[in-house]
């Protein structure tokens, strides 16, 4: 088992490096799937604990020998996103737990984020607010300017709050995924968006502004990015039907 804990929460240590034992039967579930995410409150610090997956056979050698483990890029990342002044909570530990010398599981602990998912913003009404879509493709424009591609846009990860002066403030989760790519192309830009949609209106109103932003043809990008996301979805409901 391979443990690293931030200098700053080393007073956590043996909660740490317990959580193989007790994860299972303690802690608040926040989502329960492919991967299980709990919160605790320990020592009156809240964190939140991602249990990965266990891998399968190929993962497992790839894990081991090829590349960090999913936990381990998560701790690594938010590390990096700070460097970068992009908001994303703050990284406490990581775990890898290994059987016969192979990556089996990761966990990835990390403060909580209380601020609302924009996903719940954005539906919450009949029509969403332009000055929070307007601020949202802006986040987007700054992210890819710093060459971060996140994993998962969906706006489930994205969390966000206004601040006193009205400015909204964008905290990313669930990083371990993000691509970091020196000047990305248009079609890198574009295809990173894709996943936004809980409400399509929305998602054509920010790739529309955010090509304003670029000096990019809008409705050259609308139709590419909806084409994208036409074929997404037939992937998706193609996978679900094989299931």
């Amino acid at each position: 088992m391979k443990i690293v804990i931030h200098p700053r929460y080393r007073h956590l240590d043996e909660f740490i490096r317990s959580l193989p034992v007790v994860f299972e039967h303690s802690g608040e579930v926040i989502r329960r799937g492919r991967n299980t995410i709990k919160k605790f409150y320990v020592k009156d610090v809240e964190l939140v604990v991602k249990k990965y997956k266990t891998a399968n056979p190929i993962q497992r050698l790839v894990y081991t020998w090829f590349r960090a483990s999913k936990a381990r890029r998560a701790y690594l990342f938010a590390a990096r996103f700070r460097e970068l002044n992009i908001a994303t909570p703050h990284e406490v530990a990581y775990i890898e737990i290994s059987r016969f010398g192979l990556f089996r599981t990761g966990y990835f602990i990390s403060l909580t984020c209380n601020d609302e998912a924009l996903s719940d913003v954005v539906t919450q009404t009949e029509h969403f607010d332009e000055k929070l879509a307007d601020a949202f493709a802006g986040f987007m424009y700054a992210l890819h300017s710093k060459g971060v591609l996140h994993g998962d846009t969906n706006i489930t990860n994205v969390f966000c709050r206004q601040a006193d002066e009205g400015e909204y403030i964008f905290t990313l989760i669930d990083i371990n995924r993000t691509r970091f790519k020196v000047n990305p192309s248009r079609r890198d830009c574009l295809l990173n968006m894709v996943r936004i949609p809980h409400r399509v209106d929305f998602y054509g109103y920010v790739v529309c502004f955010y090509a304003r932003l670029r000096g990019w043809d809008e409705a050259e990008c609308v139709a590419f990015s909806f084409r994208r996301l036409c074929r997404m979805n037939r992937k998706r409901r193609l996978k679900r039907l094989f299931k």
